[in-house]
């Protein structure tokens, strides 16, 4: 018996309040990716992870807008699957339907795997983009001009981020293959829990510290002259509402990760390992049990008497002497 009943432990699981926060969660941040890729698109925005691309397309508003919209549409198309994948699998535990659990399962693992993909990509691009500024930074000073230099900050930001990301990429998929495994009643794992919450925790701290600092650049007005828009507004406060939603996604990550492994708890002692039934057939038990004559709680006061007894053949043969010493 590996599990005691994996349609209860589904309907117990996916009931919880932290998977519907993070199902919200997934849903606003979805949304807010969605509006600023349309907005990218339509107003040609530079976005510095991506210059490196822009780079090699001469900068034209037409590439600009394409490669804003291609990289928009993946994530929103990833993000989409990820949340549409939670929501089937929280209505098909409330309808006791294994299967359709299963497949939630299953699209986003399969979501996360593509996820990784661009993720890797991204990372890639925003360390290239690094070159680009410092190379568009030296041909300035060459005329004697200045240009706005982040590319220290984006390399941080890119490697940071970037690390944070992958692993949690890499933790989620480990859990998903443990959570399916786990439904199916194939076995039970509790593989990318660990990684999955710790990453979740350090994944808010840093959605807080860049929510604090998106505030303090719009509060603070911090803005040069000629980068200065309305689309630059709304790029930064959408950026401040998606690390707010990050925060929340992480929190209720990781409260769903401690809910998920606490379900183990009862399941360990009903947990039988398939290897301890492999017996063979020819193997016999002998079964061990004390005789029907023999009773042990009388062995202390047995041993005086058989003492007694054996002291007769020592003993002269007076027939009343011998009644005493046996009696």
């Amino acid at each position: 018996m590996i599990y005691r009943n994996t349609q209860s432990a589904a309907k117990k699981f996916f009931a919880h309040t932290s998977l519907f926060i993070l199902g919200f969660s997934m849903s606003a941040f979805t949304v807010l990716v969605l509006v600023k890729a349309l907005t990218a698109v339509f107003d040609a925005s530079i976005i510095d992870q991506f210059k490196s691309i822009y780079y090699l397309t001469n900068y034209s508003d037409t590439t600009v807008s394409l490669i804003n919209g291609i990289f928009g549409a993946v994530v929103t198309l990833c993000l989409c699957a990820v949340t549409v994948g939670l929501f089937f699998s929280m209505f098909s535990a409330s309808k006791d339907n294994m299967s359709g659990v299963v497949k939630g399962i299953r699209l986003i693992k399969y979501s996360v795997i593509v996820g990784l993909i661009i993720s890797v990509i991204t990372a890639v691009c925003s360390v290239a983009s690094v070159s680009v500024i410092n190379h568009y930074a030296l041909k300035a000073a060459a005329f004697q001009q200045t240009v706005s230099n982040n590319s220290g900050k984006l390399f941080i930001l890119a490697m940071s981020f970037g690390a944070v990301s992958v692993i949690l990429e890499i933790a989620v998929i480990r859990l998903m293959i443990a959570m399916e495994s786990y439904f199916k009643g194939t076995s039970i794992s509790k593989g990318g829990t660990g990684l999955a919450g710790f990453i979740s925790g350090v994944g808010a701290v840093a959605a807080a510290s860049g929510a604090v600092s998106l505030l303090y650049d719009v509060v603070t007005a911090n803005y040069k002259a000629e980068n200065f828009s309305p689309a630059s507004l709304v790029s930064d406060i959408l950026n401040i509402l998606i690390s707010i939603s990050l925060i929340i996604f992480f929190i209720s990550l990781m409260m769903s990760v401690y809910d998920y492994s606490n379900m183990f708890v009862d399941d360990e002692y009903f947990y039988y390992d398939s290897d301890d039934f492999l017996w063979d057939d020819d193997e016999k038990f002998e079964i061990k049990v004390f005789p029907k004559d023999e009773d042990h709680r009388y062995d202390r006061y047995s041993e005086p008497k058989k003492r007694c007894r054996l002291l007769i053949c020592f003993i002269p043969n007076i027939p009343i002497i011998q009644n005493r010493i046996v009696l």
